[in-house]
């Protein structure tokens, strides 16, 4: 499995022991991306054509990552434990990375406050 570095790949003796890793991991990095973003749309609140902006655009991106991670596991049986494994250990790298793009958007928000 190829993600973005081995700290995002869960390790086990089992598949229902990794598939409780990359569940935890899918879930912690979920909230902080949660987090992320209702500070971004906490900050640009009074500019709605921004925050609406910023909407569509997690809407989309929302559906592109279920697209990819789908993609990511396409060769494993959909509806195994190991299908939903290398599924949510792929979402899981993409919501940190979309991290990193709100966290960059909030900077620069903050720039012109």
């Amino acid at each position: 499995m190829a993600l973005a570095n081995d700290e995002d790949v869960c390790i086990d003796s089992t598949m229902s022991g990794m598939y409780t890793c990359a569940e935890k991991k899918f879930h912690d990095s979920k909230s902080v991306f949660d987090e992320k973003y209702s500070q971004l749309i906490n900050l640009v609140k009074e500019n709605e054509e921004h925050k609406d902006s910023i909407s569509k655009s997690n809407e989309s991106w929302m559906k592109q990552i279920e697209g990819d991670c789908k993609n990511y596991a396409y060769f494993v049986e959909e509806g195994t434990i190991t299908f939903d494994t290398w599924e949510k250990e792929c979402l899981s790298v993409m919501y940190k990375d979309r991290v990193n793009h709100i966290d960059a958007l909030i900077e620069m928000a903050q720039s012109f406050m």
